[in-house]
């Protein structure tokens, strides 16, 4: 910054107690057209130590209206690697209250094209101890109608090596009652070829003792398949 836009810009804004305001007007002087290493400097300044609250406001300057768009930008300046840390503070102030939004909109700016890593990142903020809660929410805003095949993706990141354990949560969030139907989704993806030893390890999560009662769903499943699909 010389003297002279410096000067200018105090001059200027010298009114308005919003520093915010003052660096929307030097943005107009500038020969650096990214606000954000502005915003970067203006932080040694500030007695806000918290740089959400700052791009927060930048937000109401800016004419860019997708607020991950700044985000991105400001992680190049940031001494923590983790996105998702920012987009955790980012909640704090977001009219949006499913946070999943926010992770689709930073999809678009992600150079991992697998959101489920991005998912898996974010369950170490959340406050959700069920990561099937945060999976169901996502398929709001996923183009694969298949909830399993988001299922099975998760699975590359899960502590539990039982895949059935994962469908069992899952099924409290399905609005299919029949637990068969989304073991026989499950098998498209899975590398075990017989269908019993999946059913076989879903005993162990089944409120029903009966496994005959369990066979006998199964073969409504693969013995009518029209029935599901």
């Amino acid at each position: 910054m010389t003297a002279k836009s410096a000067d200018l810009v105090l001059r200027v804004g010298s009114y308005n107690y919003e520093p915010l305001y003052l660096v929307g007007l030097y943005i107009n002087y500038s020969c650096n057209s990214d606000p954000l290493y502005l915003v970067g400097l203006y932080l040694k300044y500030s007695y806000n130590s918290d740089p959400q609250y700052l791009v927060g406001l930048y937000l109401n300057y800016s004419c860019n209206s997708d607020p991950l768009y700044l985000v991105g930008l400001y992680l190049n300046y940031s001494y923590n690697s983790d996105p998702l840390y920012l987009v955790g503070l980012y909640l704090n102030y977001s009219y949006n209250s499913d946070p999943l939004y926010l992770v689709g909109l930073y999809l678009k700016h992600s150079y991992n094209s697998d959101p489920l890593y991005l998912v898996g990142l974010y369950l170490n903020y959340s406050y959700n101890s069920d990561p099937l809660y945060l999976v169901g929410l996502y398929l709001k805003h996923s183009y694969n109608s298949d909830p399993l095949y988001l299922v099975g993706l998760y699975l590359n990141y899960s502590y539990n090596s039982d895949p059935l354990y994962l469908v069992g949560l899952y099924l409290k969030h399905s609005y299919n009652s029949d637990p068969l139907y989304l073991v026989g989704l499950y098998l498209n993806y899975s590398y075990n070829s017989d269908p019993l030893y999946l059913v076989g390890l879903y005993l162990k999560h089944s409120y029903n003792s009966d496994p005959l009662y369990l066979v006998g769903l199964y073969l409504v499943a693969f013995m009518l398949p029209s029935k599901h699909y």
